[in-house]
Parts: structure tokens; sequence; C-alpha cells
């Protein structure tokens, strides 16, 4: 997973700059962000179904919002929930955009392609990048389901989420 890095401190030194002035200014863009997210999510959608995986037991996908990005021509966004059962694993997968993901419920053990497997916790978020190979995720609870909201920024033609038949877990 890629995490973000707050680059204020560096900003900060940059002659001219006003550390106050950044920190409000990041507050500011990560508000409307979030924002954003919220609207696009409370806006009723236009007829999109689940998007179920079949052969994926223990996990459950629910479609909230698909739109067009009205200032960037021919991208979408898209806000799904998951909801990964006690113990259930997703195999190996890519993502035909950017993804946000927060989690709602639960803990999620993840790994990205290049990088050590991480454990987040509800409250926490984090960053996929476009066609990262998303190499694992697992609810490590024995009793407690995890859920996390998804946001893809991605082409209108994309695939969302196109299992990865050529690697192994």
């Amino acid at each position: 997973m890629t995490r973000i890095n707050n680059d204020s401190a560096k900003l900060a030194s940059t002659p001219g700059k006003n550390q106050d002035t950044i920190w409000r200014r990041s507050r500011l863009n990560l508000s409307g962000f979030l924002i954003f997210n919220l609207i696009a999510i409370a806006v009723p959608m236009k007829g999109y179904a689940h998007d179920s995986k079949r052969g994926n037991p223990g996990v459950h996908r629910e479609m909230l919002h698909q739109s067009i990005l009205p200032d960037f021509p021919d991208h979408i966004v898209t806000a799904l929930t998951v909801e990964i059962a006690p113990g259930a694993v997703v195999g190996p997968h890519r993502h035909g955009g950017f993804v946000y993901v927060y989690l709602l419920q639960g803990r999620i053990s993840s790994q990205v392609e290049g990088e050590d497997p991480v454990e987040y916790s509800r409250g926490q978020s984090w960053i996929e990048p476009a066609g990262a190979l998303h190499k694992h995720t697992e609810n490590p609870s024995k009793t407690e389901p995890a859920k996390f909201l998804a946001v893809i920024y991605s082409e209108e033609n994309a695939i969302i989420t196109q299992p990865d038949k050529d690697s192994r877990d």
C-alpha cells in the first residue's frame, strides 16, 4: 500500500512559504477531497447494480455510486463498499484506476507487489496506484467482519477490478 506522506515540513522550509498557510491549504484540499467523495456517494445512482464477484466466497461488494467526472473527460469515479467475512481472503487482482480506501469496520491485512504486508484497523485509510498488483487481502479476524469504502478514479471504460490469473498468493 502507498501511504500519503505529509510534505508540509519540506514546504514550510521553502523561502516565502508560511507553515500555517500551508497547513490550512492542506486541510482545505483534504476537506474538499472528502466532501467531493461524500457528495458523490450521496447522489442517487443511475441504475448501477451490485458489483458481485463470483468465486470469492466471504466477499460482498456493493456499488454505491458511479458517475462521469465533468472536469476530467472520459473519467469516472466509482464508490463501493466491500465486506470481507472473518478469515476470508481475496485473491490477487489489479484495479483499473487510482483507489482510495477507508476502513469502516474490523481489520484488513493487505499487500501490494513490491511492498511489505500491512495490517489496517478501523478508521485508517490508504491508497493504491492504478494497475498495481494487489497480491493479498485478508480479514485476519476469526470473529469480526471487515468492511471498507473504496473510491476509484479511472478511465470510463476501465475494468474496475480484474483478477490476476498469472500471480500466485
